[in-house]
């Protein structure tokens, strides 16, 4: 997994959004093809890292949740805000 920043938005390689309304994030692992839109993984953006946190939660495995939720609180501290 890998996390870029790229102006304000925090994206996560591994995750990719479809062009879907509802239920959009994928994990490229797992789908690389979205039948209900016809979209495929290569040709869309990778999914920002506060809606993979909101949309998968607890379906995270605890390495995935801790290395995101690190990551998120090395930003914040950058930042001058305290997570605590």
């Amino acid at each position: 997994m890998e996390i870029e920043k790229r102006g304000g938005l925090i994206t996560v390689q591994g995750f990719w959004d479809c062009a879907c309304d509802v239920d959009y994030i994928h994990r490229e692992a797992v789908e690389t093809y979205c039948a209900v839109c016809d979209s495929h993984a290569e040709d869309m953006p990778d999914s920002m890292l506060n809606e993979i946190l909101i949309y998968f939660g607890s379906k995270l495995s605890v390495y995935e949740r801790q290395e995101l939720v690190g990551y998120l609180m090395v930003l914040l501290e950058k930042k001058g805000i305290n997570g605590y």
